[in-house]
């Protein structure tokens, strides 16, 4: 595989293709994922990636870490993610957790279960006392298997809210597991590459900055829309009902209207994308010299 510092012109652009490497994830483009994967190892993240391929497997469709192990290489967890319909209640239920952890008391009483947000955000204080407890039930060998990966997991996770993934999956596999099967839609379009150039990049950051104050809209509340009709976007969801408590709740904690939501990223979203098309073209143009 060719360097890609001296294609981009200036150092290589991690942050970027991490955040592309979760958002071909979601959208269930296979061959990108692989690509990127590969660009990141070759610059010294493989390390990172083990990590990160097994939170993004909990975030995107918790159901599926009955089906993995610690062995499972990394380039096919990311894949096996990739190709399946999503289920994001574990993301759901362990933001709303990390919240409560945080101090907003309001996360568990506005929330469908606010037992499950107390019970999971206790986990985050004290770990070990929660994992024991969940591995004292009866639980099935699928059960038991999504529990074992994510107490492996917790231990490497470096971010609160990752960790709080982790536990939200174990309370939720101590109920029965659907089965999540793979995704029917089709991806022969290209894939959006100025989406990945979000919030978690500085580049991205500094698009949402300007296109809040060109629609005088508060950067918090952009920087969360987008997240939400672009960032977080799947190629199938299926029923999620504590990802969808979490996204309500965070637009009510915004102050601001689903229908308000989507009118202002209607607009922002064609301000952004042309703003990026710069530092698109570029990322462009690296992935085609990814062999």
């Amino acid at each position: 595989m060719i360097s890609l510092n001296s294609s981009f012109g200036i150092d290589f652009p991690k942050a970027i293709f991490r955040s592309l490497l979760q958002k071909s994830v979601r959208r269930g483009y296979v061959e990108l994922t692989e690509k990127v994967a590969l660009a990141l190892a070759e610059h010294g993240d493989s390390k990172w990636l083990k990590t990160r391929a097994n939170i993004i497997l909990f975030e995107e469709c918790w159901p599926l870490a009955r089906t993995t192990n610690p062995g499972t290489p990394t380039i096919e967890v990311l894949k096996e993610v990739a190709r399946h319909r999503k289920n994001k209640d574990a993301s759901g239920l362990g933001s709303l957790a990390y919240e409560y952890f945080s101090g907003n008391r309001r996360a568990a009483t506005d929330s469908p279960d606010s037992l499950a947000v107390r019970v999971v955000a206790a986990g985050l204080e004290r770990p070990d006392a929660f994992f024991n407890w969940v591995e004292s039930k009866h639980l099935s060998s699928e059960q038991k298997a999504v529990v074992v990966s994510a107490r492996l997991l917790l231990k490497r996770a470096s971010w609160q809210w990752d960790k709080a993934f982790c536990i939200a999956a174990s309370y939720l596999a101590m109920s029965p597991i659907s089965k999540v099967d793979s995704s029917t839609s089709n991806f022969n379009c290209n894939f959006p590459i100025w989406v990945a150039i979000d919030k978690h990049t500085p580049q991205g950051r500094a698009a949402i900055q300007r296109a809040g104050a060109k629609l005088k809209i508060p950067y918090n509340q952009l920087s969360w829309i987008s997240f939400y009709f672009e960032s977080a976007k799947v190629n199938y969801l299926v029923d999620s009902p504590w990802w969808n408590a979490e996204r309500k709740w965070r637009f009510e904690q915004l102050k601001i209207s689903e229908s308000y939501a989507t009118g202002v990223w209607q607009e922002a979203s064609i301000i952004i994308e042309e703003d990026l098309n710069f530092q698109t073209l570029k990322i462009y143009d690296l992935i085609k010299k990814i062999g």
